[in-house]
């Protein structure tokens, strides 16, 4: 047998400092809803687009100038896809670690001090590494065979064109932006 116990709680409801019901009605009615909470719509597309895209141009930018100078050297056409890749996921490495703060440089806050951003970028090249000198990943992905130094020559020439990007941020508008999405970072 349960037994219940309910406690009575005097409240006095004559003495309260806000408004009357009718005061709160009137006022209601005369001005409307409050609109301070009412939740602007986000735009995520609208917002993520305008994020990336000088970024992914830049990227862009990286691996067709990357490409277009593997071509003209002796490499065959596979060679030139694998190392146009590679250039494309080291850009895209360092261009994480330099994009990562919109204004300030990120020797402020070290350039190894986010441990996710350090385990995904690991993470990016060991896959890289084995898609591209493990054999049975090469197959499957169709990528040739290339040479440690065109690997290096991927990565120099993707850090170098990325690279000034984080001095660029510091004059050019387009880089230097308060970030719209800044909802995401924090």
């Amino acid at each position: 047998m349960s037994m219940t116990t309910a406690i009575e709680i005097p409240v006095d409801t004559t003495d309260h400092p806000g408004l009357s019901r009718a005061e709160a009605e009137r006022r209601l009615q005369q001005a409307g809803p409050n609109r301070l909470f009412s939740p602007a719509p986000v735009r995520f597309w609208a917002i993520a687009w305008e994020e990336i895209r000088e970024l992914m141009i830049l990227l862009l930018l990286v691996v067709g100038i990357f490409y277009s100078l593997a071509t003209r050297q002796v490499l065959a056409t596979g060679a030139v896809q694998t190392c146009a890749f590679a250039s494309w996921m080291l850009g895209h490495v360092a261009l994480a670690f330099i994009s990562r703060k919109d204004r300030e440089p990120v020797t402020r806050h070290g350039l190894f001090s986010n441990r996710v951003m350090n385990v995904w970028a690991l993470a990016a090249i060991g896959f890289l590494l084995l898609a591209v000198y493990t054999p049975p990943i090469r197959g499957a992905l169709r990528f040739a065979e290339i040479t440690p130094r065109d690997l290096l020559v991927s990565a120099a020439l993707a850090t170098l064109l990325v690279g000034p990007l984080e001095q660029l941020k510091r004059v050019w508008p387009p880089f230097a932006r308060k970030s719209k999405a800044a909802w995401i970072h924090s």
